[in-house]
Protein backbone atom coordinates (compact mmCIF):
# COMPACT_ATOMS: atom_id res chain seq x y z
CA UNK A 1 0.00 0.00 0.00
CA UNK A 2 1.66 3.24 -1.13
CA UNK A 3 -0.08 5.25 1.98
CA UNK A 4 1.62 2.90 4.59
CA UNK A 5 5.43 3.91 6.03
CA UNK A 6 7.26 0.86 5.59
CA UNK A 7 7.21 0.51 9.72
CA UNK A 8 3.18 0.35 9.31
CA UNK A 9 3.68 -2.37 6.55
CA UNK A 10 5.85 -4.39 8.15
CA UNK A 11 3.71 -4.59 11.13
CA UNK A 12 1.18 -5.42 9.01
CA UNK A 13 3.19 -8.39 7.73
CA UNK A 14 4.17 -9.54 10.95
CA UNK A 15 0.20 -9.24 11.92
CA UNK A 16 -0.67 -11.58 8.96
CA UNK A 17 2.03 -13.78 9.46
CA UNK A 18 0.71 -14.47 13.09
CA UNK A 19 -2.77 -14.67 12.64
CA UNK A 20 -1.56 -17.13 9.24
CA UNK A 21 0.13 -19.35 11.83
CA UNK A 22 -2.75 -19.07 14.74
CA UNK A 23 -5.05 -20.21 12.15
CA UNK A 24 -3.06 -23.09 11.23
CA UNK A 25 -2.19 -23.99 15.15
CA UNK A 26 -6.12 -23.87 15.63
CA UNK A 27 -6.78 -26.64 12.22
CA UNK A 28 -4.08 -28.79 13.96
CA UNK A 29 -5.87 -28.29 17.16
CA UNK A 30 -9.27 -29.29 15.68
CA UNK A 31 -8.29 -32.19 13.75
CA UNK A 32 -6.01 -33.68 17.09
CA UNK A 33 -9.38 -33.30 19.20
CA UNK A 34 -11.61 -34.85 16.09
CA UNK A 35 -9.35 -37.95 15.16
CA UNK A 36 -7.21 -38.53 19.00
CA UNK A 37 -9.68 -38.24 21.86
CA UNK A 38 -12.91 -37.15 20.17
CA UNK A 39 -15.67 -35.73 22.78
CA UNK A 40 -13.88 -34.74 25.67
CA UNK A 41 -15.15 -32.62 28.34
CA UNK A 42 -13.52 -29.79 29.90
CA UNK A 43 -13.30 -28.84 33.45
CA UNK A 44 -14.65 -25.28 34.41
CA UNK A 45 -10.98 -23.93 34.31
CA UNK A 46 -10.13 -25.22 31.40
CA UNK A 47 -13.59 -24.05 29.33
CA UNK A 48 -12.86 -20.63 30.88
CA UNK A 49 -9.05 -20.63 29.27
CA UNK A 50 -10.04 -21.99 25.65
CA UNK A 51 -12.97 -18.95 25.94
CA UNK A 52 -10.66 -16.64 26.80
CA UNK A 53 -8.24 -17.82 24.50
CA UNK A 54 -10.98 -17.93 21.37
CA UNK A 55 -11.87 -14.45 22.39
CA UNK A 56 -8.71 -12.89 22.00
CA UNK A 57 -8.73 -14.38 18.25
CA UNK A 58 -11.54 -12.81 17.45
CA UNK A 59 -10.39 -9.64 18.72
CA UNK A 60 -7.19 -10.32 16.55
CA UNK A 61 -9.16 -11.15 13.36
CA UNK A 62 -11.59 -8.03 13.86
CA UNK A 63 -8.57 -5.76 14.09
CA UNK A 64 -7.70 -7.76 10.82
CA UNK A 65 -10.85 -7.23 9.38
CA UNK A 66 -11.09 -3.63 10.24
CA UNK A 67 -7.01 -3.27 8.09
CA UNK A 68 -8.83 -4.70 5.44
CA UNK A 69 -11.31 -2.27 4.96
CA UNK A 70 -9.21 0.31 5.76
CA UNK A 71 -6.94 -0.77 2.83
CA UNK A 72 -9.71 -0.94 0.47
CA UNK A 73 -10.71 2.59 0.46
Amino acid sequence: MSDRSPRQQSTVATMLDIAEGMAAQTQRIARRDVVDVGDVELSPEEDARLREALLHIEQAAGDLRRLRGAGSD
